[in-house]
């Protein structure tokens, strides 16, 4: 089994996804296609179809509130393998397939039930 990334919810503003990990360190990626694919029609849908020049650009509109914010929340960490501390990264890179979309890399640390959850939104403009 590998880390997973698993939708849990959708609106035209919101991305919800469940993240569990098997205790490898590398993985899930969320791609470009299942971004679109997961989100409605809408603003949010926009973001993600829209192309970027660089990676610099793609980490700007997702996650520093210019028009989107990623926020990752650690819910449970089950065994420890190491000594390492428990955390989630989350990073927007070039897709592998459309590079000029972005991807969403997570990384998770190598404990065996680590679960969080990982929030992409939106942010109007009147709230920006």
């Amino acid at each position: 089994m590998a880390n997973t990334a698993a939708l849990q919810y959708a609106t035209r503003f919101r991305l919800v996804y469940l993240l569990t990990g098997d205790g490898t360190v590398s993985g899930p990626t969320i791609t470009s296609a299942a971004l679109i694919g997961d989100s409605a029609p809408g603003p949010l849908r926009d973001v993600l179809s829209a192309a970027y020049l660089n990676q610099g650009a793609m980490r700007t509109a997702l996650f520093n509130s210019q028009p989107c914010k990623l926020t990752i929340h650690l819910m449970a960490t089950g065994v420890d393998v190491t000594a390492e501390h428990n955390k989630v990264t989350v990073d927007a890179d070039v897709d592998a397939v459309t590079a000029t979309r972005p991807e969403l890399n997570i990384a998770m640390s190598d404990t065996t039930g680590q679960i969080a959850v990982i929030t992409l939104e939106y942010i109007p403009p009147e709230q920006r």
